[in-house]
């Protein structure tokens, strides 16, 4: 039945396949491609090798990459997040060392003398003698004390 077809409809610009193929090996041998199990004759030196496989993904590089994070990590510490702690630190202690009668300018350059004072409000009194209730972090720095920058 295979030949009918290929006999009754040969494709166009093709040649209808021989009835019986050669064997596999001998299509090998004539176009030099080296089958499998075959082995190339020469010496090692003449023979085309293939290039050894790449490493596996193992953790020979990890190392040279947490070495520059880690430095990264270090001089972010140092020229931002310590000295910001710092300054944070030192206006916690200015605002716990508050009291009453303190001449003190707040954030938003408003200057006034604290009349009360408890653990989260302040009560300021302003020139005209109004007073002023507003939370403690809204104090800036005590009047006379330089300006942090």
């Amino acid at each position: 039945m295979d030949e009918e077809l290929r006999t009754t409809q040969p494709n166009e610009g093709m040649e209808a396949a021989p009835a019986e193929a050669p064997p596999a090996a001998d299509i090998v041998a004539e176009e030099g491609i080296e089958a499998p199990g075959q082995e190339e004759e020469g010496t090692p030196e003449t023979r085309k090798e293939p290039p050894p496989p790449p490493p596996s993904g193992g953790l020979e590089g990890l190392p040279q990459m947490l070495i520059p994070l880690a430095i990264f990590f270090i001089i972010m510490y140092v020229l931002l997040i310590r000295p910001q702690k710092k300054k944070e630190q030192q206006r916690q202690e200015m605002l716990g060392q508050l009291k009453k009668d303190d001449k003190v300018v707040t954030i938003g350059g408003i200057i006034g003398v604290i009349v009360s004072i408890n653990d989260r409000e302040v009560v300021l009194r302003l020139e005209d003698g109004q007073k002023m209730r507003m939370t403690r972090s809204a104090v800036s720095r005590p009047v006379g004390q330089e300006e942090p920058r």
